[in-house]
């Protein structure tokens, strides 16, 4: 008797082994197959307490098929998985190491990120650019690695004068798509136009001209694009993770979403991100707090706020406040030459003083973009003392124009 529960116990085991084992075999021929996220739902029945280390080898090798479009979860398994070991290993530090990578990433440039990490955006992107790159060939997760290097270069390239990243971007690229030669953000990145996901089935007269039915179907794309920033990129400051100086050039395009549609969301998107800004401590009697270029000072009140009195007609928040740095220009900014032209003194200056050192000391194209909430403030109220600085501003670019000295045409 005592034999036979033995035998039969040896015969319960070795089933339980070869299940387990066909449980595998399944997975890795799913993923054999280009099918890795069948192959994670294969993997994720596997024992946690018999091969505990093994799922969490599979669930990496999966997650990390970049046609899994959230690996996190899988990670997540894999990592309690790995820790439960209680022992160091390649693999878990590899995991760790791209987790924190696209992490730095994710964080953006949202002001709670440099708080927490101590870094700014770009020196963040460059870090997890080398961490990533450490990364063995052979690790389940080099391809996350090189879709995400990727990006970061190209991202480097186009904003931070970064321009051997886009050589280095292409390159990772096209190395990618001959794995994923339908990954959609693989094709985009190498300039391939992607069909859209969405389908816009707009009603519309019979009688409307094919060139109206266009602009409306753009309209609402365009629309889109701006929600998906409100909605998914925005946070309750009013940032949407590029910095606030970059964040508010975004605005720029967003006018048409309120003049033709109206669109509600895109008008609070746009008020969180001026009232952000206003706030933020960066600004002060409605001009950039610090010296800096015109171009980067001006721009923050410039593209959330003056608009906005035409867009939020009415809101006294916006007129009162493009008021403020109308002040600044006459008192500190300009000044009248010999000529009786109002100039400005320079074209580096901050709320409160001005740099007027040999080469700052110009009135260039980008000073009238600091009068840009005074224009609208003047349409807005009519306001005597504002339309006559402006006035006398323009009337010295005009005359300026009219020279024909030193060789310039008329």
């Amino acid at each position: 008797m005592r034999v036979r529960w033995w035998a039969y116990l040896c015969l319960v085991l070795a089933a339980a082994g070869v299940c387990l084992a066909a449980t595998e075999q399944e997975g890795l021929a799913l993923l054999a197959q280009g099918k890795p996220v069948e192959a994670l739902a294969k993997f994720a029945q596997m024992d946690s307490e018999r091969e505990g280390v093994r799922k969490a080898e599979l669930l990496c090798k999966a997650a990390g098929d970049l046609r899994v479009e959230d690996p996190d979860p899988w990670l997540d398994q894999a990592k309690v998985l790995l820790e439960r070991k209680g022992t160091a290993s390649e693999l878990l530090r590899e995991l760790q190491l791209t987790r924190q990578a696209v992490e730095y990433v994710r964080l953006r440039g949202y002001d709670a990120s440099k708080r927490k990490t101590l870094m700014g955006f770009y020196e963040r992107l460059s870090a997890a650019d080398n961490m990533l790159k450490t990364l063995p060939a052979d690790s389940p997760f080099s391809d996350l690695a090189a879709l995400w290097r990727g990006r970061i270069h190209l991202w480097r390239a186009r904003e931070g004068g970064h321009n051997e990243g886009y050589k280095i971007a292409k390159e990772i690229f096209a190395r990618l798509k001959e794995k994923y030669p339908d990954h959609r953000l693989i094709r985009m990145y190498l300039g391939e136009q992607v069909p859209s996901l969405v389908t816009y089935k707009l009603e519309v007269p019979e009688s409307a001209p094919e060139w109206a039915v266009k602009a409306r179907e753009a309209l609402v794309r365009a629309t889109d694009v701006f929600h998906w920033w409100v909605e998914h990129r925005q946070i309750e400051t009013g940032e949407m993770g590029g910095g606030w100086g970059d964040d508010c050039e975004m605005l720029r395009n967003w006018p048409i979403a309120i003049l033709a549609g109206d669109d509600g969301l895109v008008r609070v998107g746009w008020r969180k991100l001026a009232h952000g800004i206003w706030e933020n401590g960066g600004i002060f009697r409605g001009y950039a707090r610090g010296m800096t270029d015109v171009e980067h000072g001006a721009e923050d009140i410039g593209d959330t706020h003056a608009a906005m009195i035409g867009l939020d007609y009415g809101n006294p928040a916006f007129v009162s406040r493009c008021l403020m740095p109308m002040k600044q220009m006459r008192d500190v900014w300009t000044g009248l030459n010999p000529q009786g032209h109002r100039h400005f003194k320079s074209h580096y200056f901050s709320a409160t003083e001005v740099r007027a050192h040999k080469g700052d000391d110009t009135d260039t194209c980008y000073c009238a973009r600091a009068t840009q909430p005074g224009i609208w403030a003047a349409w807005y109220s009519r306001n005597p003392a504002l339309l006559a600085l402006f006035r006398e501003y323009a009337a010295g670019w005009v005359a300026h124009l009219d020279r024909t000295d030193a060789d310039k045409p008329p």
